[in-house]
């Protein structure tokens, strides 16, 4: 697998409209999952919020998870992230009716759910949210997320902002349970088979601007 190379996640600070991050378009295992939604980033930072915004577009949605644990098997979206100089680093994964999983921990299998802990500190807007649940449907094509993370939600972190240096981080598109299962990443992830759970494989998250 040919390494691909990606700009950094450059977050601006907030301003009237979210500001472009780029385009998910990394393949990671395109062999085996060759087929690619197309997914728009956008977002920005202010000491209290870090704000990421998912426009999807794909042939098919599915948000039938009721186990916030489960929630990747739906059309999923996905944040993860490291602070500098620690061992731990987070995941937040959303689905279209904002079911959401938010962990802590060195690697996949030794992790703790915070999800419940953090409930007011993840603020989750979008299209779909107020539709509920629904199994996969091919009549909904396009529907968009909008996560508001505040810093409380995470240790150490007292503001956003180009103080806090060093993050790496990774965002991801999944879709393990839909009729075209499919894997899209920021970053490469250099494994045989999908595996988002990789943090040697993020990359430099940076806040810019004043």
């Amino acid at each position: 697998m040919d390494e691909i190379k990606r700009t950094n996640i450059i977050f601006k600070p907030e301003a009237a409209e979210p500001a472009a991050l780029g385009i998910l378009d990394v393949l990671p295992w395109p062999e085996e999952f060759p087929y690619h939604p197309r997914v728009l980033l956008s977002g920005f930072w202010n000491p209290d919020c870090l704000n990421l915004d998912f426009h999807v577009q794909e042939k098919t949605v599915r948000s039938a998870e009721t186990n916030h644990q489960l929630v990747s098997r739906d059309s999923c979206v996905e944040f993860f992230f490291r602070l500098p100089r620690e061992r731990d680093y987070y995941n937040l994964e959303v689905n279209p009716s904002g079911l959401f999983l938010f962990s802590k921990g060195p690697d996949r299998r030794n992790r703790t759910d915070l999800t419940e802990s953090v409930r007011d500190f993840i603020g989750i807007e979008g299209l779909l949210v107020n539709l509920g649940r629904f199994d996969e449907r091919d009549d909904i094509k396009e529907w968009s997320l909008s996560l508001n993370i505040s810093p409380e939600a995470v240790d150490g972190v007292d503001a956003w902002g180009p103080n806090l240096t060093g993050v790496t981080a990774n965002i991801y598109k999944c879709g393990d349970s839909l009729s075209e299962p499919h894997y899209l990443a920021w970053f490469l992830p250099l494994t045989e088979k999908p595996d988002f759970h990789r943090p040697e494989y993020f990359g430099p998250l940076e806040f810019v601007g004043a």
